[in-house]
């Protein structure tokens, strides 16, 4: 049974209020190094922690706007700490995709071997089929729409959109 303690609200709460300060001005990839720098401080003590987060998700985007605004990278950013903190390598996932109003958007996941281990936030990641790259522990996916162009010419979209600094 996984229960939230006031102990551990608190301590959950920190940790995403520290995600959201590492976020400012970084670019995604510059945060993942952040998150890997500070993982011991970052990481929820005990195996079932995660599971916590999870179970009281919804609290937590009500409460948080970081959570709020970005639910998955918050969750991946946690989840990468604590699951790099117990000695499991892990690597954070990032689907790119092109909304309705032809704005490219992004989901992220952490994966250990290639399967998903949390969450059930945004598009399903066996939606995205198109590889585009992968840097240190960050690894690149495309969600093509039938109609869409050539993936190669996304490439200056793809830099132009995760090169920017996140706002929190």
């Amino acid at each position: 049974m996984h229960i939230l303690t006031l102990k551990h609200f608190f301590k959950i709460l920190r940790r995403f209020n520290r995600i959201g300060e590492l976020a400012e001005d970084r670019t995604l990839t510059e945060l993942v190094e952040a998150v890997k720098d500070e993982y011991r401080k970052l990481a929820i003590p005990g195996s079932d922690s995660i599971k916590i987060v999870l179970k009281y998700w919804p609290l937590w985007r009500l409460l948080h706007r970081g959570v709020r605004q970005h639910p998955c990278l918050y969750f991946a950013m946690l989840a990468y700490a604590s699951e790099t903190a117990a000695g499991r390598p892990v690597e954070i996932n990032i689907g790119l995709y092109r909304n309705g109003l032809n704005e490219i958007k992004g989901h992220c996941w952490v994966t250990r071997e290639g399967k998903k281990l949390y969450g059930n936030f945004g598009p399903s990641p066996s939606e995205y089929k198109h590889y585009l790259g992968k840097k240190d522990h960050i690894v690149f996916w495309w969600l093509k729409e039938k109609k869409e162009r050539n993936l190669s010419s996304l490439k200056e979209d793809f830099i132009r959109t995760w090169s920017k600094k996140w706002r929190t």
